[in-house]
């Protein structure tokens, strides 16, 4: 049994070290050849190019409304290595040519293989998207009107003195047919009405543009526009008639009181307090239309609200006759 094994040992000593250097070699030989198996092993992978979009010419009168891919996915085969070095570089982009297509109408653009720029040993076997629908459409110009878009609210209370007026009110411009038809006028970029003051304002805004329109007018319009109260009525009832200037004298007006009318701005109607408001019949000649009949004068109201009517506008005094002696001979003397 030692025996056996010692020629073992002596053996696996032999396999070893017996033509060393040659068994290095096929070791390092077969290596090679494996690795280069796997180097000239093709693969499949895949890369996103860039597309250049070559729009019809602009004096062909049609432009291009579809919309286009930005990217395309090419599906790619080769030598590992090779494949690994065009994924670790800039591929230059790929053009999609549209600068021969001038008439209207739809159409289908390929995305062919030999299109793409690989270096020799890359085979395409395939393109996402392969085709692209397009539609190419004649180019039309018409005047429009030029519509103020607002934003915000007003103050409580204020309200917009007509329609703001722009200027220029109309504008050239110029797009594809089928929008055109369908388009009735240009709106500006938003005008912020929030909280302004009573009063007139005038701000310049751009016009809100949109791809594949162009327009006549490049610069800013002025927007002019006016901010006033918002009017109102308001019916004050029952308000005594007192007779001016005849404290301590007995007097009866008939009627007793009045109802006055006003208008003005809203906020100030609704502020005011009847309790200001005076009605006072004042025995004057001139205040007087006929015997004992005198007109109604009321006072204390703001300037910004207006009296519109006073019902009844007259009223009959009755004084004392001693009153009335006096009155009369002020008047003679007159």
């Amino acid at each position: 049994m030692h025996d056996s094994w010692n020629r073992i040992r002596r053996f696996l000593k032999r396999a070893v070290t017996e033509n060393l250097g040659l068994k290095l070699i096929a070791f390092v030989v077969a290596l090679s050849l494996v690795m280069l198996v796997r180097m000239q092993e093709k693969v499949d992978s895949s890369v996103e190019i860039e597309v250049n979009m070559k729009p019809p010419p602009e004096l062909s009168g049609v432009i291009l409304t579809s919309e286009y891919p930005d990217k395309v996915k090419v599906y790619l085969r080769g030598r590992k290595a090779l494949v690994n070095k065009v994924k670790n570089s800039t591929m230059p982009p790929v053009d999609m040519d549209l600068s021969t297509r001038v008439e209207p109408g739809t159409s289908t653009f390929f995305f062919d293989f030999d299109m793409f720029r690989f270096p020799p040993g890359i085979e395409v076997t395939r393109v996402k998207p392969e085709t692209w629908v397009v539609r190419i459409e004649r180019i039309i110009s018409k005047r429009l009107p030029v519509y103020v878009k607002l934003s915000g609210r007003l103050k409580n209370g204020t309200r917009m003195l007509d329609d703001p007026k722009v200027t220029p009110g109309m504008v050239s411009v110029t797009g594809p047919a089928e929008k055109m038809r369908v388009l009735d006028r240009i709106e500006t970029v938003e005008v912020d009405i929030d909280n302004r003051e009573v009063g007139a304002h005038e701000v310049n805004v751009p016009l809100k543009r949109f791809e594949g329109f162009s327009y006549s007018y490049l610069g800013d319009v002025k927007v002019q526009f006016k901010v006033d109260w918002r009017q109102g009525r308001r019916l004050l009832s029952g308000l005594l008639v007192n007779v001016k200037s005849m404290d301590g004298v007995t007097a009866k007006v008939s009627p007793a009181d009045v109802s006055v009318a006003l208008t003005g701005p809203q906020v100030a109607l609704d502020k005011l307090d009847p309790a200001l408001i005076k009605v006072e019949v004042e025995l004057t000649q001139e205040n007087r239309t006929q015997n004992n009949i005198y007109k109604v004068n009321v006072t204390g109201v703001p300037n910004e609200i207006k009296i519109k009517s006073i019902v009844p506008r007259t009223v009959m005094v009755k004084l004392s006759s001693s009153v009335r002696r006096s009155i009369k001979t002020s008047a003679a003397s007159k």
